[in-house]
């Protein structure tokens, strides 16, 4: 079983999110092998398998209730989560819930608790991929 797969695995059964000293003393991580650690670590947030809380503790999406996915916007301004998890309908995304996302960015999502409507509505939490690096555009300085 790889690094990997263990990782999600315990993070998984975890019964809460942990932090990086946590893991490296559960995983008995010696002092040479704690840059590759780090490293999956990173790796698996890039992936969206895992978050890192702003609080610096590490879990899974589900455990801070977040969807991972893609963001569909339309020129009107809102947008919707495509999830990257089969089965789990697309959410519906306010403008002002967009937090900075744009088209086609790999993002985490929360969903809002009293969402109106048929659809399920969310707020963009964190970026994990921007889709595009480089953005072109006219900028016009006023006061």
């Amino acid at each position: 079983m790889s690094a990997r797969s263990k990782l999600l695995e315990f993070l998984e059964e975890a019964y809460r999110p942990m932090t990086k000293e946590e893991l490296l003393k559960e995983f008995d991580i010696s002092p040479q092998q704690k840059e590759h650690f780090e490293e999956l670590l990173k790796q698996l947030q890039r992936d969206g398998l895992i978050y890192k809380s702003k609080h610096d503790k590490y879990g899974l999406p589900e455990k801070f209730d977040l969807i991972a996915g893609r963001i569909d916007k339309n020129p009107r301004g809102f947008g919707f989560l495509i999830p990257e998890e089969p089965g789990h309908e697309d959410v519906f995304i306010n403008p002002t819930n967009l937090n900075g996302a744009m088209h086609n960015d790999k993002v985490f999502l929360r969903l809002l608790p009293d969402s109106r409507g048929e659809k399920e509505a969310g707020e963009v939490v964190r970026v994990i991929e921007r889709a595009n690096q480089t953005i072109v555009g006219n900028l016009d300085k006023s006061k």
